[in-house]
């Protein structure tokens, strides 16, 4: 039955007003009667600092029936939390943003610092992606001089997640290196066999054509007016 109170409480000690809503342990809580709890029931659990909300008061001792509420500290830059974080609109980032676990993101991201990606594998589905670099990099991890990298072309021979690639063909020639055609290149390749070679044109003397390591078959050489081809 309700009590009616003109005012309020004024507790003058430092123990909880009620004991269901701060619990030593997940023990504790999961031992709440039925007829002392209902939806909606608040319930902080002191050894591990988390805070949990009773989603179903039919079954207060099922861990199902609780569910943790979120929570998370932002001191400065910092922002900090051991638990799972819902976002569901868009998230800004200004400074640092450390994720150890996985990252779901169904909204958009605006990030105004670098992002950088640790992992082995970085997959970006989208239906066109522009790149505002002059350049990329492909391959920054090698100083190998006979590696192959490119990029690989889905769907040109029928193919899910494999195709034809353009790419360096790095050893070819003692390592002089040669821009190479290759078919059937799986998206997990970290190599390639080369199909056939891209044609180079230079304008200028055997010499140079030699120091600049043109000089193979198939390329072409133009000098005073006349034209070679490499065979």
């Amino acid at each position: 039955m309700a009590i009616t109170l003109p005012g309020g409480f004024s507790i003058t000690n430092n123990e909880p007003a009620d004991a269901r809503i701060a619990v030593a342990t997940s023990a504790s809580r999961l031992t709440l009667s039925t007829a002392n709890v209902y939806e909606g029931l608040l319930s902080f659990e002191q050894n591990t600092n988390q805070l949990f909300v009773l989603t179903n008061a039919s079954a207060p001792s099922s861990t199902g029936s609780w569910e943790v509420i979120n929570i998370f500290t932002i001191t400065g830059s910092q922002y900090n939390s051991p638990y799972s974080i819902g976002v569901t609109g868009s998230l800004n980032v200004s400074n640092s943003l450390v994720v150890t676990g996985d990252a779901t993101i169904s909204g958009d991201a605006t990030i105004s610092g670098d992002l950088k990606v640790s992992g082995t594998s970085s997959a970006v589905n989208t239906t066109n992606l522009t790149v505002t670099d002059k350049f990329i990099l492909v391959n920054s991890g090698s100083n190998t001089a006979s590696d192959n990298s490119g990029l690989i072309f889905g769907g040109s021979e029928g193919a899910l997640y494999s195709g034809s690639a353009l790419f360096w063909n790095g050893g070819f020639n003692s390592n002089d290196g040669r821009i190479a055609i290759g078919s059937g290149i799986a998206s997990t390749a970290t190599t390639a066999t080369p199909s056939y070679f891209l044609a180079g044109v230079i304008s200028g003397s055997e010499n140079e054509a030699s120091g600049s390591q043109v000089d193979h078959y198939g390329n072409i050489r133009i000098d005073g007016g006349d034209i070679f081809i490499y065979v």
